[in-house]
């Protein structure tokens, strides 16, 4: 359980979506420019480690990151389920960076392209159907509409 300060209680584990809004590389300009936002990437952190898929890691992981104060974004996922990210995780550690799904998104096709890309990933690890249509901006806004949701049915 999750207290009203999005802190651990219990058994619970604390979920939060960061999204990198830092300057970055040609690779994170194209996207932003893309997308309209200055979010590039994306990831979710559980007890300090951070699971996404990168291209510079060649596909999905899991790792610890010291990041830069000013380059992330954090909202806190109080419905979502740690155990059943963690095992999602576990089970496509393998999975190969996708490079077919970046060019789907920069190029709007509706197609889900073998591999994984950071929005895919922890779209497809929250449950998120149809995961290859999310990119960083577009997953923050449905974490933040379902986190509301979830919200305010608590209330």
């Amino acid at each position: 359980m999750i207290d009203w300060k999005g802190v651990s209680v219990g058994n619970s584990r604390v979920v939060k979506l960061a999204a990198y809004v830092g300057k970055g590389d040609l690779f994170n300009a194209a996207i932003r420019r893309r997308t309209g936002s200055q979010m590039s990437h994306c990831e979710i952190i559980i007890d300090g480690l951070w699971y996404s898929a990168s291209l510079r890691d060649r596909g999905v992981r899991r790792k610890y990151i010291d990041p830069k104060p000013g380059e992330w974004e954090y909202q806190t996922l109080p419905w979502a389920d740690a155990e059943k990210i963690i095992q999602w995780f576990d089970k496509n550690e393998e999975v190969k960076y996708g490079l077919g799904d970046i060019v789907c998104q920069l190029f709007r096709i509706n197609l889900d392209a073998p591999g994984e890309v950071c929005s895919t990933a922890c779209a497809a690890s929250l449950d998120f159907l149809n995961a290859f249509k999310y990119n960083p901006k577009t997953l923050w806004k449905a974490c933040r509409a379902k986190t509301l949701a979830w919200e305010a049915a608590r209330s």
